[in-house]
């Protein structure tokens, strides 16, 4: 959900809990939900023919590699999109742990 922040200070503290707890319970079903889902959608691709591949690792660090170019080329531009990039990639390297992790193979 998405609201200015003059907005928010307006609304009273027992309405933003509310909110609160409908994103999060909104959030949390939406995530359990899809990621149930994601093996029944690649099912049907696969029954109409559709083939499956991962990228070879050497193609994703490519793809790192440019996305890196970018990343400062439009940070060095923009400071808005400086800040946001710090921001996810601090989030990203506290994630790894459960991303290399968290999931058995």
């Amino acid at each position: 959900m998405l609201v200015t922040q003059s907005k928010w200070d307006a609304v009273f503290d027992q309405h933003k809990a509310m909110i609160v707890a409908a994103c999060g319970d909104t959030l949390s079903w939406s995530l359990a939900r899809s990621e149930a889902l994601q093996f029944e959608a690649m099912l049907e691709l696969e029954m109409k023919g559709v083939t499956i591949h991962r990228r070879p690792d050497a193609m994703l660090a490519a793809f790192r590699d440019k996305w890196r170019e970018v990343v400062e080329e439009e940070s060095a531009k923009d400071s808005l999109f400086r800040r946001i990039n710090e921001s996810f990639t601090a989030f990203q390297g506290e994630y790894a742990i459960w991303k290399e992790h968290g999931y058995l193979e």
